[in-house]
């Protein structure tokens, strides 16, 4: 006799609306792959790939070489995971697993409560305009709770971590429970565009550049900075004060936090100025102590040790699977 089983769900899946246009810019027909009979087909692949596609395309757009290799990358991903789907569903099978269908249905209930406020009809329109009937719809669902599912099975197999492995990995990454750096800055910026006529960029880039090597000389900043800086800082010689990296531009950040303590900046130059930095003195940021971050490092080490679990599980399942991809 088949064993049912049954289980609470604690989180629901987003629906994503899917648009024809989309669905038409990849190829569609054909097999992508078969997983023990199961046939992956290259449709079930672009479903799971539209909503990254189209963000890829936004950000990559203007570089076809580099988006290719993106999309291409995408849909590798997309693949792989519809063939441990294939392979968890067939495991679930194996056991004799089957989930109730008022399961499926409370789950789609509870995507058109929260997705749709109820309007049934908007999403099986939304359905229709993404190429599926509601029939279609409910069988995806029904897989993914499967999947969730038996995903959640091998996670209780993680074994609590042990004091060894949370101070090592507290050991490893200190960097991580450590409070941000500060430094005590000082900035002078010279605008690019000073309102004088007869005043070009290039004349502002040779002023930075004549008081940057006054300062390499040893001139002083806090002086130089009231005579010549435009940023807000300037009457105050500059002042900035203590700083953390997220305190000023990221630009500004990554010089410096590079430059030792009583070191003068590389000059930067950004679209509107030229700035030069002077870093009168740093102070390291304090580590939390293990017993402030135990509870955050188990999490960690709990959920590597799952992800591991389940690798295992999964390379397992594809051994002793018959899978077959095409181009």
């Amino acid at each position: 006799m088949k064993r049912f089983l049954t289980f609470i769900l604690s989180c629901s899946f987003a629906f994503l609306s899917l648009s024809q246009e989309a669905l038409a810019a990849a190829p569609l027909n054909g097999i992508a792959a078969v997983v023990n009979g199961s046939v992956i087909t290259k449709a079930d692949v672009n479903n799971e790939v539209i909503a990254q596609r189209q963000s890829l395309i936004r950000n990559f757009g203007n570089n076809p070489t580099l988006l290719k290799e993106k999309v291409e990358q995408l849909r590798r991903e997309a693949l792989d995971a519809l063939i441990n789907r294939e392979l968890i569903l067939g495991a679930f099978e194996g056991l004799g697993g089957e989930i109730k269908p008022e399961f499926v249905e409370n789950q789609i209930n509870e995507i058109i409560r929260k997705s749709y406020d109820n309007n049934r009809e908007k999403f099986i329109a939304d359905l229709s305009r993404a190429g599926l009937s509601l029939k279609e719809f409910r069988a995806l669902q029904m897989k993914k709770l499967i999947a969730q599912y038996m995903r959640g099975q091998q996670g209780q197999k993680v074994d609590l971590p042990t004091y060894q492995e949370i101070m090592a990995y507290y050991q490893k990454h200190l960097e991580d429970f450590k409070d941000d750096d500060l430094i005590k800055l000082r900035t002078l910026s010279i605008s690019k565009f000073s309102g004088g006529a007869s005043t070009s960029i290039e004349d502002q880039k040779n002023l930075a550049q004549d008081l940057h090597g006054q300062l390499l000389r040893g001139a002083n900043f806090a002086k130089l900075a009231v005579a010549h800086s435009s940023d807000s800082a300037a009457t105050k010689g500059g002042d900035r004060g203590w700083v953390t990296r997220s305190d000023i531009s990221k630009e500004m950040a990554n010089v410096a936090f590079k430059v030792k303590s009583g070191g003068i900046s590389e000059i930067i130059e950004t679209s509107g100025t030229f700035t030069i930095l002077w870093v009168e003195a740093r102070k390291g940021g304090t580590v939390s102590s293990l017993e402030e971050v135990r509870d955050t490092i188990e999490n960690r080490v709990k959920a590597a040790k799952g992800i591991e679990i389940e690798k295992k599980w999964l390379d397992r399942l594809r051994r002793n699977a018959v899978i077959k991809e095409f181009k």
